[in-house]
């Protein structure tokens, strides 16, 4: 395969892991949110919510991320955009929150593991 489709290809399987952990991540944090505050009305309250409150706050640098990772797959990606992937999602990675959730939660340790090979695998 030729290395700008191999990239290409990498980037996609980073996306596609970051997305599911996302989720994963987002609906962890929801739960919290509703301990606390009941139940979230509807899906605009909780978009609302992810974009706003500050409890997802620390979510916030991963859902930049995923929507960077959709800019660079419209245009060529260099050495210099890997590095910087790789080193935002290690941030989040290793984030106070995220380290919480991923000794407590077993759906952020499964997925964990495919976003960190897929980090891995980036480039090379």
């Amino acid at each position: 395969m030729p290395p700008k489709e191999r990239l290409e290809k990498q980037l996609k399987d980073v996306k596609r892991n970051l997305e599911a952990l996302h989720k994963i991540l987002l609906d962890a944090t929801r739960r919290d949110y509703e301990k606390v505050h009941g139940p979230v009305k509807n899906p605009n309250a909780y978009l609302e919510l992810a974009l706003k409150d500050p409890l997802f706050g620390w979510l916030r640098p991963m859902s930049q991320l995923l929507v960077d990772i959709n800019d660079l797959l419209e245009e060529p990606v260099g050495e210099v955009d890997i590095f910087d992937i790789r080193v935002r999602a290690r941030a989040v990675l290793s984030s106070g929150k995220y380290l919480e959730l991923l000794q407590s939660d077993p759906q952020v340790g499964m997925s964990h593991g495919p976003v960190r090979w897929a980090l891995q695998q980036l480039g090379t």
